[in-house]
């Protein structure tokens, strides 16, 4: 009969010591919630996302920085660090509950890894370079409507 204790050491040998990836994991969660409240004062400063694909592209011509800051650039930029949070909390549970540790993570990571594939603000920033040289309003139309997608 083995004590819990020789029943923790011996299971999932191969993984040694995970307390690393679960500091890295506290940090990364540390620094969204600073990126949480930092992109809830540039709300209140600067607006939220703009309402239309027009007001998106007279943006970006007018004032890009602003533009790419309210159309989730910096999402795009801190997204990754949830790959990191996740791995720490799998780290931190995984003695608890390996196999929902592991399907929860490979569903975090696959959820992070869609929304990193989607367009991003940066796309945008051709299409409104079309929109501002656009000669015919029909012209327009078709490039407001690829922005829809």
């Amino acid at each position: 009969m083995t004590s819990e204790r020789e029943y923790e050491t011996n299971t999932h040998k191969g993984w040694g010591d995970l307390s690393g990836l679960c500091r890295i994991g506290g940090i990364a969660a540390l620094l969204l919630i600073v990126y949480s409240l930092g992109m809830m004062v540039q709300i209140v400063i600067l607006g939220g996302q703009p309402t239309s694909a027009a007001e998106a592209f007279s943006l970006l011509q007018n004032h890009r920085a602003v533009a790419l800051l309210r159309l989730d650039l910096p999402t795009v930029a801190v997204m990754p660090l949830y790959y990191l949070l996740f791995l720490g909390l799998f780290a931190a549970l995984r003695r608890s509950d390996y196999s929902n540790a592991v399907l929860s993570t490979a569903l975090a990571f696959a959820g992070v890894t869609l929304v990193l594939a989607t367009p991003t603000a940066l796309s945008m920033v051709p299409l409104s370079e079309k929109f501002a040289a656009a000669t015919t309003d029909a012209m327009r139309a078709q490039l407001l409507a690829a922005e829809r997608r």
